[in-house]
């Protein structure tokens, strides 16, 4: 396979995701490192489908060195690279947040109409 081509995106996103703190060249180094020794899925994997709306058109890029990143390539390029901990973390591992308590209710005078409209001036 021919090497894709990298956006300044996708490097970007490498310098945030996969070498927090390095330089776009430190960082387009790791990613080219990434592609070269990754494996192409036209389908992605189920952490990654969290991650993405639509994922037609894209091709998925992992590596078992970091296989918490995914790499997605369209049209040749790669467009970003995403990591796990992205991906919403499911309901049961959310916080549960606190309760809002109803204001308490309380008991209205027992009202008997007798048949006169009162109004005030």
């Amino acid at each position: 396979m021919v090497s894709p081509t990298l956006s300044f995106h996708a490097v970007r996103r490498t310098q945030e995701r996969m070498v927090p703190g390095a330089s776009l060249k430190r960082a387009k180094a790791a990613l080219e490192e990434f592609l070269a020794t990754g494996r192409l899925r036209p389908t992605p994997r189920s952490w990654t489908t969290r991650l993405l709306r639509d994922p037609e058109g894209l091709i998925f890029i992992y590596n078992a060195a970091r296989p918490d990143v995914v790499a997605l390539v369209q049209g040749g390029v790669v467009v970003t690279v995403l990591s796990r901990a992205l991906r919403p973390r499911p309901a049961e591992h959310r916080p549960v947040q606190a309760r809002r308590r109803r204001a308490r209710l309380v008991p209205a005078e027992p009202f008997r109409w007798n048949g006169t409209v009162e109004v005030e001036a």
